[in-house]
């Protein structure tokens, strides 16, 4: 079972990489909307991860009619925050862990 987490995280980690980033910069192109991001890429991809073991235990656990609207909520609530990279209570919070990325090949010079 072990083996099979740390295969599929492999995968996973390579899908996550490729539509998080072309997916939310698209969209937030087309729509103008450019919310800022309080969730860094690390709690994004930890998010996801979350987001679909609580997805994963609906099927694996088969709980009753609570527990699965539970999970369910609780899944896609941390694919939301993962995919948009918002999340509302950080922002309650004032906690920030995104960081603002510095472009390689740019320097300060002093003219």
């Amino acid at each position: 079972m072990l083996f099979v987490l740390i295969l599929s995280s492999n995968v996973l980690d390579a899908l996550y990489l490729y539509t998080m980033k072309s997916h939310v910069l698209i969209l937030k192109y087309l729509t103008g909307d450019f919310m800022k991001t309080n969730v860094g890429p690390s709690d994004r991809f930890i998010r996801f991860l979350v987001g679909i073991s609580f997805l994963l235990n609906i099927v694996i656990l088969e709980p009753a009619v609570i527990g699965t609207i539970i999970l369910l909520v609780l899944g896609l609530v941390f694919l939301y925050t993962s995919y948009s990279s918002y999340c509302l209570l950080y922002d309650i919070l004032n906690i920030s862990t995104s960081s603002e990325i510095i472009q390689e090949g740019t320097e300060k010079t002093n003219s």
